[in-house]
């Protein structure tokens, strides 16, 4: 069992035979709860074939570091996308404000 301690947290939280475990300072006891049991869903069982798939090729340090950085990549670029999209509906909404001040 690890022990976590968190920032602004005063105590701590572990996780052990499907139980957490946490340090409640008002009570100044530790307390035991029951891990919540996930559903299991289709695109969690897809998810774990492809993890157990990339497992079994075992890729080199350099390519899971390419995969990172294309995934940075790729998240900068929606990012600017949805940007361009908010700047085009503002650009859009003040231009029908000026056509409806105009009638």
């Amino acid at each position: 069992m690890k022990a976590y301690v968190k920032a602004g947290f005063k105590g701590f939280y572990a996780k052990l035979d499907g139980g957490i475990y946490y340090y409640h300072p008002q009570l100044k006891r530790t307390l035991m709860r029951r891990a919540p049991k996930l559903p299991i869903q289709l695109q969690n069982l897809e998810y774990q074939d492809i993890s157990r798939q990339i497992k079994a090729i075992g890729p080199s340090e350099g390519y899971r570091n390419d995969i990172r950085t294309r995934g940075e990549l790729r998240l900068e670029n929606w990012v600017e996308k949805v940007e361009k999209v908010e700047r085009v509906e503002k650009v859009e909404r003040v231009e029908k404000v000026e056509r409806v001040e105009k009638v």
